[in-house]
């Protein structure tokens, strides 16, 4: 199974601030991330496709 993260600890983690994750998020642009339905706008990001994203954007 995957490791999911909230956005505080990923945005820890790549040194970029909530705000900056959220705003991608409703541009519908960056990382991938899962909405899980029943938690108020929880939001979960799978490091393995974070990682994958990265590698795949990393000299745009």
């Amino acid at each position: 199974m995957n490791t999911l993260v909230d956005e505080n600890t990923l945005a820890n983690k790549l040194n970029v601030s909530v705000h900056t994750l959220r705003r991608n998020r409703m541009k519908d642009s960056g990382i991938p991330y899962y909405k899980l339905s029943g938690q108020r706008s929880a939001v979960r990001y799978d490091l393995q496709k974070v990682l994958e994203y990265l590698e795949a954007n990393k000299n745009k």
